[in-house]
């Protein structure tokens, strides 16, 4: 289930349903890739309302080609571990992607787990919630923590030696606290 019509949304639902369809199908024979669903849920009356009616419609149709149910005017305020209560009903899904929108603290008291200072839900570098293997958080309503290393100090100090540290910027650092490597340095030095 993929809960949000926008783009994001949109292309969320549409890859699910190529990669259940087409490269699943292909590549693992012995997946029952026929019974996947695909719901698209929205709460407004079309898909992509930011953008012009003719992609709407458009979108929609190719969606539905892939298989992708879409339902409209359909708000979902919760996600479960049972399914999604969505417009009056209970949608029965082992998945919900929620795309429809980046106000993250409602995902978190959805949780019940910490926020961040920016309102995201704290994820280890893997995207999983802390004390919550189960649950993976990814996009704006995740918030990781980045390593910022200042070395401006190093010019002073150290003058063109610190370039050699800078250099080798702790891969230490990267396998330990940010296995994704997304460690941000200030490199003052001048080359």
């Amino acid at each position: 289930m993929v809960v949000g019509g926008g783009p994001t949304g949109v292309e969320l639902a549409g890859s699910i349903a190529e990669l259940a369809r087409f490269t699943l199908a292909r590549d693992f024979r012995h997946i029952r890739t026929q019974s996947a669903r695909v719901i698209l849920c929205e709460a407004g009356s079309r898909l992509l309302a930011e953008f012009p009616a003719t992609l709407s419609d458009y979108t929609a149709t190719a969606l539905q080609s892939l298989g992708v149910e879409i339902r409209l005017r359909v708000s979902v305020e919760q996600i479960g571990s049972a399914g999604v209560p969505a417009g009056g009903n209970r949608i029965e899904s082992e998945n919900a992607f929620w795309c429809a929108g980046t106000q993250a603290q409602p995902a978190a008291a959805w949780l019940g787990v910490d926020t961040a200072r920016n309102g995201g839900v704290k994820v280890r570098p893997d995207c999983s919630v802390p004390d919550h293997d189960e649950i993976f958080v990814i996009g704006d309503v995740a918030s990781r923590i980045v390593v910022y290393v200042d070395w401006s100090w190093a010019r002073f100090t150290y003058g063109r030696g610190a370039r050699l540290i800078i250099d080798e910027v702790t891969l230490e650092q990267q396998q330990n606290t940010n296995p994704a490597g997304l460690v941000q340095a200030h490199r003052a030095v001048s080359r």
